[in-house]
C-alpha cells in the first residue's frame, strides 16, 4: 500500500512521513528531495532558475517515478504536490492520501523555527506570512479536503496514525 502525506509546508509531512514507514517497515520518499537528487538542483534554485512552473512539471514527472517503482511506500508530497496536474487525483488512484491539516497561526510558526529553506516564504515577516498562508489554504483547500483520512496534525504519533487507518479499514 501507499500513502501519501498532503499538507501546507510545513505540516510535518517528511518528519511523521519518516515515522510512518519505519512503523510499517517499508520504503520512505521525500518527493522534494527526490527531485533535488534527480535533477541535481535544490528545490530553490529550479524556482530561481527555471520557474514555479518547471518545478510542477518536475513534482509531477517524480511523483509517477515513485509511484511506477514501489507497490509499498510512504511518500511525503510538496505542499503544492496535489493542486496540479491532476495530482491529488493519481495519489487517490494509487493509495491512501492523508492529510495533515494544521491552522495558519501553527505552521507559520513551524515555518519560521525550520531551518529549511523554502523559496515561496523568504519574504515574508510573521504577520504577513501567517495571511499568506491563510489565503494559500484557501485555494489549496478543495484539493486537500478530497484526502482518504484529513486529520489534525497536532502532535500525531505514528502509531495513532495506523490505528486511524486500521480503523477505517485500511491496512
Amino acid at each position: 500500500m501507499r500513502y501519501f502525506l498532503i499538507g501546507f509546508m510545513g505540516s510535518g509531512k517528511s518528519t511523521l512521513g519518516k515515522q510512518l514507514a519505519h512503523y510499517l517497515n517499508i520504503d520512505f520518499y521525500d518527493l522534494d528531495h527526490y527531485i533535488e537528487q534527480n535533477t541535481q538542483k535544490t528545490i530553490e534554485q529550479i524556482f530561481k532558475k527555471e520557474s514555479e512552473n518547471a518545478f510542477r512539471t518536475y513534482e509531477t514527472q517524480y511523483l509517477h517515478e515513485i509511484v511506477n517503482k514501489t507497490e509499498n511506500a510512504v511518500i511525503a508530497t510538496g505542499g503544492g504536490t496535489p493542486c496540479y496536474n491532476n495530482n491529488i487525483e493519481y495519489m487517490l488512484e494509487n493509495g491512501i492520501v492523508i492529510y495533515l491539516k494544521h491552522n495558519a497561526h501553527t505552521l507559520a510558526q513551524r515555518i519560521i523555527a525550520s531551518k529549511t529553506v523554502r523559496p515561496l516564504v523568504q519574504q515574508y515577516h510573521k504577520n504577513e506570512l501567517i495571511r499568506w498562508i491563510e489565503e494559500k489554504i484557501m485555494q489549496r483547500e478543495p484539493y486537500y479536503s478530497k484526502a482518504n483520512l484529513i486529520i489534525n496534525a497536532s502532535n500525531i504519533h505514528p502509531s495513532l496514525l495506523i490505528q486511524y487507518l486500521k480503523q477505517l479499514g485500511f491496512n
